[in-house]
């Protein structure tokens, strides 16, 4: 009984962490790109042209955020740029709780 006991401790005590594990993924990809994000669009307009965009993009594929083209939304030009990224990422864990979170990004120049 006791060995059945604390098999039972042991896997509710793996799913708590696997859970959070699956939870936090999409929170650090998040954060990880707000920093980004607000730091690349500090930089000053090069003379070839404003790529600030374009790294933001690339930045966003190597964290795997699931940016779409609706969810990137500029206004304003030059040193007054905005830019807001929103995008829905799904944590599924093991098929029985599904939750949508939804994450916003705004870098304001």
């Amino acid at each position: 009984m006791k060995c059945f006991r604390r098999l039972i401790c042991l896997s509710i005590i793996g799913l708590i962490i696997y859970s959070g594990a699956m939870f936090a993924i999409p929170y650090y990809r998040h954060f990880a790109f707000k920093s980004d994000a607000e730091s690349m669009i500090r930089f000053p307009i090069s003379p070839q042209g404003d790529n600030r965009l374009q790294l933001m993009r690339e930045r966003a594929k190597e964290l795997k955020v699931p940016l779409t083209e609706s969810g990137v939304v500029v206004t304003g030009s030059g040193n007054d740029l905005k830019v807001t990224f929103t995008w829905t990422e799904t944590v599924n864990i093991l098929n029985i709780y599904k939750k949508n979170l939804d994450f916003t990004v705004k870098a304001i120049r």
